[in-house]
């Protein structure tokens, strides 16, 4: 799936619903980093309006769960938890919503630009990652 398809991954067919949910039991379902559909609470992942609380979140309980290498998530550190102010202070930005592909490409343009292969690479592992998980299903709300 790319990046530019991000309203029809809303539309998940069965199939994948069931493909997906031998991955739902590995993953906490205290996750947060996905939108909730409208249609009973099916909690899919959402990389392009995420806050960056809910990337620290959702990246340490795939680390935890063994589906993501830390070579994976290196370059998504610099988008998790606060931001550092001009002056050295801590912004607390986690409740800030982030388009983690577009900036992921951005940093993958400026390493290239510097020719920073070791950083290109590394963006390049967490892009391909994150665009295999991007609208999968990994939790379902089930109230009656």
């Amino acid at each position: 799936m790319n990046i530019s398809q991000t309203s029809s991954y809303l539309q998940a067919s069965s199939a994948q619903k069931t493909a997906n949910n031998s991955n739902t039991a590995s993953l906490n379902n205290s996750q947060i980093s996905a939108s909730e559909s409208a249609d009973g609470g099916v909690k899919k992942y959402d990389f392009t309006n995420i806050s960056r609380g809910e990337l620290l979140d959702t990246v340490n309980n795939l680390i935890k769960s063994g589906q993501m290498s830390l070579d994976e998530s290196s370059s998504l550190v610099m988008f998790m938890g606060p931001k550092i102010g001009l002056n050295g202070s801590d912004i607390d930005a986690s409740d800030e919503k982030v388009d983690v592909f577009s900036m992921l490409k951005q940093s993958i343009a400026f390493n290239n630009s510097i020719g920073n292969t070791t950083g290109t690479a590394y963006d390049t592992k967490a892009m391909n990652f994150l665009q295999k998980l991007q609208g999968n299903i990994f939790g379902l709300d089930i109230k009656a």
